[in-house]
């Protein structure tokens, strides 16, 4: 995926009967550009935690992290909530949960924001994006 810096996140949609995910975003620099409005759909989603939604969320970032240092440092937060059923991926390890999500061709996107909203998803290969 190209850069993403400086573009505004302006809604997000869960779909969790379709698994997909869709950021829709806008060039929100004063600099003139032919693209204006993007959708980033992430399919195959296998769970997902977003904080600090500003409702105008400045992004700084999207992209992919390795799964298995990100199921390290999570891990003891998933064991925790697992007893609330989230997040549905976790297999009570972090090897047996990585062979899981491996086996789907799972990976991890990392949202990182100048501003608002930031957080991670899990979902299976690239996005699909549209420019309009």
């Amino acid at each position: 995926m190209g850069s993403w810096h400086d573009y505004q996140l302006i809604s997000y949609t869960v779909d969790g009967e379709n698994r997909q995910i869709i950021f829709q975003m806008l060039w929100a620099s004063e600099t003139k550009t032919d693209i204006s409005r993007v959708y980033v759909t992430f399919s195959g989603v296998e769970g997902y935690h977003f904080e600090r939604d500003m409702g105008e969320n400045l992004v700084s970032d999207i992209k992919v992290v390795p799964l298995k240092p990100f199921l390290v440092k999570n891990a003891r937060l998933f064991k925790q909530q697992r007893q609330w059923g989230w997040p549905l991926f976790w297999q009570g390890s972090v090897a047996a949960t990585l062979a899981y999500l491996e086996s789907r061709h799972v990976q991890c996107w990392e949202l990182s924001a100048s501003s608002g909203m930031s957080g991670w998803l899990l979902a299976q290969g690239e996005p699909n994006i549209r420019f309009i």
